[in-house]
């Protein structure tokens, strides 16, 4: 659980560090955005599927192996 709330937080700041709402994201990724609002709570379990379109969105790793 904490490496989702980890993820989560990592989202946010990039999405602010952007100025980007969770609109625009959400349309980015192709979610909608009680969806992108549901990941940013931290409670999400984020699929690999997921986490590629986000960081493909974000220019930007999200996770790192």
């Amino acid at each position: 659980m904490e490496l989702s709330f980890a993820i989560s937080e990592k989202i946010d700041l990039l999405l602010k560090a952007r100025g980007l709402t969770q609109k625009q994201f959400a349309k980015m990724v192709g979610k909608t955005e009680p969806e992108v609002c549901r990941w940013l709570s931290g409670r999400h379990n984020f699929t690999i599927r997921t986490l590629a379109k986000i960081s493909i969105a974000l220019e930007t790793d999200i996770v790192s192996i």
